[in-house]
This record gives C-alpha cells, structure tokens and sequence, in this order.
C-alpha cells in the first residue's frame, strides 16, 4: 500500500515536495509505511464507507489521522493520501479549493485537522444535498473535487 500512495504522492503532491525540500528517499517512504500501519485498521474500516455514513463521534479518530498524514504530507497531500486510501470516504482538498471554496487557510503542518473536519462536513452536505451515491454513484466525491477544482482553482466557472 505504501508503494502505491508513494507513486500517486510523487507527483500528485510535487509541491509540496518542492517547497519543503523533503527529500522522496527510502526514509520518507519508511515514514509512510509507518504511517499507513499505524492507522491500518481505521483506514480499511473507512475504505468500505462512504461520506455519507460519517457519524459526529468518529471526529477525535479522522482528526488525529490527519494530523498524523499532515505532519508528513503537509495538508493537501494528507488529503490526497486519505482520498486514494478510502476515496469515497475522504474528500479531497488542496490551497485554492480551501481559500475560495470555504475560506480556510492552512496553518502549520500537523495542525489543521479541525479544518478538514469542517470540509468533510460540507463535503456530506453536498453529497447529500445532491442525492448522494444512491443517485452518482461511488465516484460522488471525486465529482465534487473536479467542480471545485475547476472552479476554485483553474477559475473556469
């Protein structure tokens, strides 16, 4: 599993890479074995889920992946990572679609957990508002992520 998320990671979240001069060398992708086996068990329970069926209690346990994801990944790519782990379960997110599609504004690494609980939320909201998988089907997030994408960060709409 690590060796697959380190091939999307690579170039999904280059950026990142770039900014912070963290090298993708065997100690990083030793990092996210790591990471990925110390939360094995809650991420294959959410790989079977969709958002629909987040519930208010699970908050403490998805905030302290992500924290855990964004201390490594920084947050868009702790977003990715959990979207290509569980993709019907974790929205995705990165800069642009945070500033203007719900104005938030990324703090620290490891500290912006509260801030994607808010945009899983109203990620559920709109699954919801939309008829969710029932009436898109399984792939109902990543549809909401190309509409934000193209309208948040391309600016195309």
């Amino acid at each position: 599993m690590a060796e697959a998320l380190a091939v999307v990671l690579q170039p999904w979240n280059r950026r990142f890479y770039i900014s912070t001069g963290i090298p993708f060398d065997a100690e990083h992708f030793a990092d996210i074995q790591a990471l990925l086996d110390g939360h094995h068990r809650a991420l294959r329970s959410y790989r079977r889920r969709s958002i629909e069926s987040l519930i208010g209690d699970e908050q403490g346990e998805i905030e302290a992946i992500f924290d855990d994801f964004d201390r490594l990944l920084g947050p868009p790519g702790a977003a990715k990572g959990l979207h290509v782990l569980a993709p019907r379960f974790f929205p995705l997110w990165d800069r642009p679609i945070a500033s203007k599609g719900a104005s938030i504004w990324f703090g620290k690494r490891g500290t912006n957990s509260s801030l994607y609980w808010r945009w899983i939320l109203r990620m559920q909201r709109e699954c919801e508002k939309l008829g969710g998988e029932a009436v898109w089907g399984p792939g109902l997030l990543k549809r909401l992520d190309e509409f934000y994408y193209c309208r948040f960060t391309l600016e195309v709409m």
